[in-house]
């Protein structure tokens, strides 16, 4: 019974429309998730928006997360605190503040967390990427690096969690050499991570900055 309420849930979610958008992360249009992620689509080259959080606690852990296995895209792997897309709706389709706005929804959604609010977090990359999941689905996207600091109650959402852990900078070397990350997440780890991870304290004192250029990954 619990099992077909998760699958429901992500049914539902399926319903939500996600933006398309240019290189130059331009909003051209939108589309239904399901459809924003399937091979067919991601062949024309066709980027939609994403954002992945990473909420480290005041003692400067990352939490990470093991996807729910009913998720459609990468499901079980390893990544960071949370992915999604922001809403077709206008306050998470402004600039800066709105892709925020949308991870603050998706946190307590997912991981049941209640505390953390637009002014906690700051932009500090933009990534484009490419990957296949399985035959049938993948991502072709410009994502939003995400990060927050703050001590924060978790209570995660079967349907799109499987589990949590918090891990120290020491310990990321290891986590880099398992073979279930998510593909941005082990690009992340292998090259941005640490240097955010080595300058929290600075990040998180300097003002909001335009926003980052955009790295192109290419197909992870």
């Amino acid at each position: 019974m619990m099992e077909e309420t998760y699958l429901n849930c992500q049914k539902v979610q399926n319903r939500d429309l996600v933006p398309l958008v240019d290189i130059n992360d331009r909003i051209i249009g939108y589309k239904g998730k399901i459809e924003a992620h399937t091979l067919n689509h991601l062949r024309k080259y066709h980027l939609h928006r994403a954002f992945s959080v990473f909420l480290f606690d005041t003692s400067n852990k990352l939490l990470v997360q093991r996807r729910s296995k009913y998720k459609i895209t990468f499901p079980l792997q390893v990544a960071n605190t949370c992915c999604s897309h922001p809403k077709c709706e206008l306050d998470e389709l402004e600039e800066g503040v709105g892709i925020k706005k949308a991870a603050v929804r998706r946190m307590e959604f997912e991981l049941g967390i209640k505390k953390v609010d637009v002014k906690d977090l700051k932009i500090v990359s933009r990534l484009m990427y490419s990957s296949q999941s399985d035959d049938k689905f993948g991502e072709n996207e410009i994502d939003y690096c995400i990060i927050g600091r703050k001590d924060v109650e978790i209570d995660p959402n079967p349907g799109e969690v499987e589990e949590t852990r918090y891990i120290s900078f020491t310990e990321l070397p290891a986590l880099v050499s398992m073979d279930d990350l998510t593909p941005w997440f082990r690009y992340i780890c292998q090259g941005l991570l640490p240097q955010w991870w080595q300058n929290l304290d600075s990040i998180f004192e300097r003002p909001d900055d335009p926003l980052p250029e955009i790295i192109n990954a290419g197909y992870l």
